[in-house]
């Protein structure tokens, strides 16, 4: 893992620029898929200040999307969700969705930038209790690091217990 000294550009790096938020950006191997768990330990980081973004749909046609961050030590509990949301059932989107509905490949999931804007966007309850967190920059192998309350300038963000 190195923190890369050049400036490195992605969708969601050209986006906190316009917004003026301060953020690293950190590179690493991807050549195979790493969890997020992986990812966290590259970085040296404890896995609390490690975030995953996950995209979620309801479980009948036609698909209704949402977005989800979760810790990447946890996992997320679609019925707490579903709860939320106030929709039936909710089930993980497939990987092929990924693309078309946010603009991101797996593994390179962010809340920043996504494709369709009006995804609804909720964290887990501890997310803005960190002075910073990690999250991936939009292309695999890309982190940035942040302050999360930052993110409030610019998303609307819900907030919940969504993790088990």
């Amino acid at each position: 893992m190195k923190k890369n000294m050049k400036k490195l550009t992605t969708n969601v790096t050209k986006i906190l620029d316009h917004h003026k938020i301060n953020y690293e950006i950190f590179e690493y191997d991807s050549k195979t898929r790493l969890s997020g768990h992986e990812i966290a330990s590259i970085l040296n980081e404890d896995p609390l200040t490690c975030y995953k973004t996950l995209l979620v749909r309801t479980s009948k046609s036609p698909f209704k999307y949402y977005i989800f961050v979760i810790e990447v030590n946890k996992e997320l509990d679609l019925k707490k969700c579903a709860k939320l949301k106030k929709e039936k059932a909710l089930e993980m989107a497939h990987e092929k969705e990924m693309k078309p509905i946010t603009g991101y490949v797996h593994g390179g999931c962010s809340m920043v930038g996504l494709l369709k804007p009006n995804l609804n966007i909720t964290v887990n309850n501890t997310f803005f209790e960190h002075d910073f967190i990690y999250m991936s920059a939009g292309e695999v192998g890309k982190q940035v690091k942040l302050n999360p309350k930052d993110l409030n300038s610019f998303l609307k963000i819900d907030v919940g217990d969504i993790e088990r």
